[in-house]
């Protein structure tokens, strides 16, 4: 699975990467087409032949056809920028360069070294099945450009030289990429674990691993700040404590095992009887707490009535076993009416009601409203 996400995550850093190096590339073009367009200015007027202006004409041309290629790829969704990269791209671009070298050999020979750059910015672009297609088609026009030229030097030497270097750079450019690339995903692979881990930690933290539900800890933080914001927008917070009748009974006549299974159950029944807004948790041993915010005491009321009938009238079966249980449950509203800083205080006049409806008999709901007006 962290695999998984990991190829995601570096299919998405993959497209930011070609997107930027095309933009790059881009930009590298316009600047040598630039630059050979001030020299061909400054250039005697009988040294402009129209084969300078028709080269000049057809390389801008092209410019175009690959700025708005790139703007119509670039404006889709999840767009691929592969198609910039095809070998016709690469062979027409080749061809434009060689052409220059030969245009501007006689005026300006460090034009010949134009291929230097052709080939290190197509080795960071070709994809792995283009990147043998650029290194050889790159040597072989710069092959021909050297005897179309007839440069006043050593043909053989100084293509066998530049042939050395062309390799060269090709391997460092590509080894140095791919071991790049192979460190960052093993990088984002243990980030990615960490992530998890760390998840799971916190998980572990605030989840009662028997019934899955939110633990005492994950309470207490959420029922504070629910009083905390209640303080300031004046919302209505109940709180809802809930025990099992007879827990004890069920574990010594059935077993603490059927009795871990009966609190799964219960604490499944309850949730999904909840709004999904509400907040359960397992308070403690076999009693748990509902949250409700922005509530009414009248309306909890409502609602633990639903839980104490689901349960009621539910049997719990487990292997050869059924058993019906009741639950009493004790039901409070806070209402900001003064600064309250003492939480607990609040928690404390809840579970007293319910274990006023215990006393009362059990199965049943005992609620106040005197907690409304509740001082530190």
């Amino acid at each position: 699975m962290i695999r998984v996400m990991v190829g995601v995550q570096m299919l998405r850093l993959k497209s930011d990467y070609d997107k930027y190096l095309e933009e790059f590339y881009l930009s590298v073009q316009i600047i040598i087409y630039i630059i050979m367009l001030f020299c061909f200015r400054m250039l005697d007027k009988d040294l402009k032949t129209p084969a300078f202006y028709a080269y000049f004409m057809g390389y801008g041309f092209y410019l175009l056809v690959f700025f708005g290629l790139y703007v119509s790829e670039s404006l889709k969704v999840n767009a691929s920028i592969s198609i910039l990269k095809r070998k016709r791209f690469i062979f027409i671009e080749g061809l434009i360069y060689g052409l220059g070298i030969v245009l501007f050999s006689d005026i300006t020979p460090i034009f010949s070294h134009i291929l230097y750059v052709f080939l290190i910015l197509h080795v960071l672009r070709a994809v792995s099945e283009n990147k043998y297609f650029v290194l050889m088609y790159t040597i072989g026009l710069h092959a021909g450009t050297l005897v179309l030229v007839g440069l006043k030097r050593d043909v053989l030497i100084d293509f066998l030289v530049t042939t050395l270097i062309y390799i060269m750079v090709n391997y460092i450019i590509q080894n140095t990429l791919e071991h790049i690339h192979f460190i960052y995903e093993e990088k984002e692979i243990q980030r990615q674990e960490l992530i998890q881990k760390n998840a799971e930690l916190k998980k572990m933290a605030y989840t009662d691993h028997l019934t899955n539900l939110n633990n005492y800890k994950s309470f207490y933080l959420y029922y504070k700040a629910l009083i905390n914001r209640s303080k300031v927008t004046g919302e209505v917070v109940s709180l809802v404590l809930i025990d099992i009748d007879n827990f004890k009974i069920v574990n010594d006549t059935y077993g603490h095992l059927v009795g871990d299974y009966l609190l799964r159950d219960t604490a499944d029944l309850i949730k999904n009887t909840l709004r999904k807004t509400d907040f359960i948790s397992r308070y403690g041993g076999e009693e748990f707490a509902l949250v409700f915010a922005n509530t009414s005491l009248e309306d909890a009321i409502m609602i633990s009535e639903k839980v104490r009938m689901c349960i009621e009238g539910n049997i719990f079966k487990y292997d050869q076993v059924e058993i019906q249980i009741t639950i009493s449950l004790g039901v409070g509203a806070y209402r900001p009416v003064v600064e309250m800083n003492q939480h607990h205080f609040f928690i404390n006049e809840v579970d007293k009601l319910l274990y006023h409806a215990k006393r009362m008999g059990k199965n049943q709901i005992q609620s106040s409203e005197i907690v409304l007006d509740i001082q530190a």
